[in-house]
């Protein structure tokens, strides 16, 4: 038997540089199914763009879906009708100090650390303008304990809102 599925709901995701939607069961309503029988629906969709955003249309194409369940084998998908929007939100890209060591007294050493966090095919050049530095708050002469190490100078390019740019979570502890 000749079933419909129609698009319901909304999805969502963090960026990931790529279009695919993850749909689930729920995003479907199947008409046409006999009382009582289960099928369900498995197959995803795609946003019509990659970027982030909120209320992007959200696709699907009836060759990438399937039926599943008890009496899935009774039926067939004859179409899909309807559309929903999905939400992309931006990823984090984070400023990652590489851990160092001082000793009371001596130079401080020198900072450095990476940026991560980039997706799908994304470079640092493309969605960023301006150099990393690294900086701390102590001294050569503070007492002996953890500091934080943090990044700076590094800004998304202008109209890039797929990112948002954060200290890693060890940084507040890198320099020893």
């Amino acid at each position: 038997k000749a079933i419909t599925a129609a698009l319901t709901g909304t999805t969502e995701k963090i960026y990931d540089g790529n279009l695919a939607a993850t749909l689930t069961n729920a995003n479907y309503t199947l008409t046409g199914l006999v009382t009582n029988d289960t099928v369900t629906v498995l197959g995803n969709g795609s946003y019509s763009d990659k970027n982030a955003g909120e209320a992007k249309p959200v696709t699907v194409n009836l060759s990438d879906l399937s039926l599943a369940g008890t009496d899935a084998g009774n039926y067939t998908l004859s179409s899909t009708t309807g559309s929903i929007t999905g939400k992309i939100t931006p990823a984090t890209l984070y400023y990652t100090a590489t851990p160092a060591s001082m000793i009371q007294g001596s130079a401080l050493p020198t900072l450095s650390g990476t940026i991560t966090g980039l997706k799908g095919s994304d470079t640092l050049g493309a969605v960023t303008d301006g150099t990393a530095t690294w900086s701390t708050t102590a001294t050569n002469t503070s007492p002996v304990e953890q500091y934080a190490i943090e990044g700076s100078g590094v800004t998304l390019k202008s109209g890039n809102n797929n990112y948002v740019l954060k200290q890693a979570a060890a940084n507040s502890t890198a320099l020893t």
